[in-house]
């Protein structure tokens, strides 16, 4: 069991270069370490709903895209993008400054989570440099994407009884081809 009063430094994985750098946060200890938290935290686990937010608070929405991406060009380097979006409290209007890569990543009527800073203004939501979370492209594991293609198949199988016998009738045909080419060459 390792000592919490033991010098940072000495605790596996930690050596002098990474003891500076922990000092500079002032991190001596093993004790130190273990109590340093995070300044801040942010929820992600549980969207809100648009009425609920209040100004100023950084949340999570989950809405529905109710409009196309609007460009607009302020400088020769400078655009904002602007999304309306909605769920069944509220709309609200969502903005990004230079992210072009934004323009067609969300589809009318889809839904999406979006995380960021709401504002106020005259009655209006409006949420600012958000980060959405497309859940379109929501990449999934080798193992995930497997068992995705079973249970498809086990929901149709009458499909993959035909698509089986198809390929048995195929492997068949090719088979009676050969033989077929084969006693051609015979007769010759």
């Amino acid at each position: 069991m390792q000592d919490l009063t033991q010098n940072i430094q000495y605790i596996k994985g930690v050596g002098p270069k990474r003891a500076a750098l922990l000092n500079k946060l002032g991190i001596y200890t093993l004790e130190d370490l273990i109590t340093y938290y995070p300044r801040s935290y942010e929820d992600r686990g549980k969207p809100k709903k648009i009425a609920e937010l209040q100004d100023g608070e950084e949340a999570l929405i989950e809405a529905l895209v109710v409009s196309r991406m609007s460009e607009q060009k302020i400088r020769k380097n400078m655009a904002i993008y602007k999304l309306i979006v909605r769920d069944d409290t509220g709309t609200c209007l969502i903005t990004w400054f230079n992210q072009s890569y934004l323009k067609n990543k969300f589809t009318l009527g889809k839904k999406y989570k979006f995380y960021g800073k709401v504002s106020k203004k005259m009655g209006r939501i409006e949420r600012k440099q958000q980060e959405a979370a497309l859940k379109k492209s929501k990449k999934h594991s080798r193992k995930e994407r497997f068992e995705e293609k079973i249970k498809a198949r086990e929901s149709s199988p009458s499909d993959n009884e035909a698509v089986a016998d198809s390929a048995v009738k195929s492997v068949n045909q090719v088979k009676k081809e050969k033989k077929i080419d084969k006693f051609k060459e015979e007769q010759k």
